[in-house]
């Protein structure tokens, strides 16, 4: 695992949420480094906030020998957390003290995402776009030239790839699976294949985010050539298919009371 890391991703994206991520640090020291931090005390003021910041950053920071985190990421997507006027102080305080370079913000709904593309403060924005739904990028594109933006949950959190035992989206995702199979078969092209290049096919993006709980999956990604783009036959019926805005494809709505 940690030799693919090291020779074919370019950045390492770890989390407190990402059990054990952080323990690599140490050997992934050539990599730019991204870290999320979540569970955000906002109910605090602001010097508490500030020292809560200070004491996720420097404990990374040590991790990596003194070396700058390249982004540091507001994991926790809520509203009211990533418009904080005291959260926002504390990150635009610690980044000109250079404790790290950029600051980004993960974002699921629509809301967040306006926000984050006209507050200056945010560079990187991570957005769900995947071949279920891409409805988020091609409704926000023209807005998205002074930011890095990160594609995110490009699997759907496997979903794409496997029956869902969840009750709530099957029936919905099976239907769904069908229309993209049929078009993997169409062009003789893996459903691995197809959800990497579709994303890596279009324009602005400028980070695709890979994960997996599985060795093969992460195998298989390292094997398949990122930049390669597909055909603007294949990219149409994709869009067409994918840029509807679905509810049932927000990982948030599957949770069962």
């Amino acid at each position: 695992f940690l030799n693919i890391l090291k020779n074919k991703f370019k950045v390492f994206e770890c989390a407190d949420r990402y059990k054990g991520s952080t323990n690599y640090l140490t050997v992934l020291k050539n990599k730019k480094i991204h870290y999320k931090i979540d569970n955000i005390p906002i109910i605090n003021n602001y010097d508490q906030i500030l020292n809560f910041f200070k004491k996720k950053i420097i404990k990374i920071i040590k991790k990596l020998n003194g070396k700058e985190i390249n982004v540091l990421y507001l994991h926790q997507n809520d509203f009211h957390i990533l418009s904080n006027k005291k959260v926002l102080r504390a990150l635009s305080f610690l980044k000109n003290k250079k404790y790290f370079k950029y600051i980004g913000v993960s974002v699921y709904s629509e809301k967040e995402l306006k926000f984050a593309l006209n507050c200056n403060i945010y560079k990187f924005i991570q957005i769900p776009l995947n071949l279920v739904d891409s409805s988020m990028y091609f409704k926000n594109f023209k807005n998205f030239k002074k930011k890095k933006i990160v594609a995110r949950s490009i699997f759907l959190q496997g979903v794409i790839f496997n029956e869902q035992k969840n009750k709530n989206i099957n029936s919905k995702i099976k239907n769904y699976r069908k229309k993209i199979f049929k078009i993997c078969k169409e062009y003789n092209i893996s459903i691995e294949e197809l959800a990497i290049n579709f994303v890596s096919s279009l324009k602005k993006i400028d980070y695709i985010i890979m994960g997996s709980i599985s060795e093969k999956n992460i195998q298989n990604i390292k094997n398949i050539f990122l930049k390669k783009t597909l055909k603007r036959e294949i990219m149409k019926k994709l869009i067409k298919l994918s840029s509807t805005k679905k509810k049932w494809a927000n990982p948030k709505n599957w949770v069962t009371k």
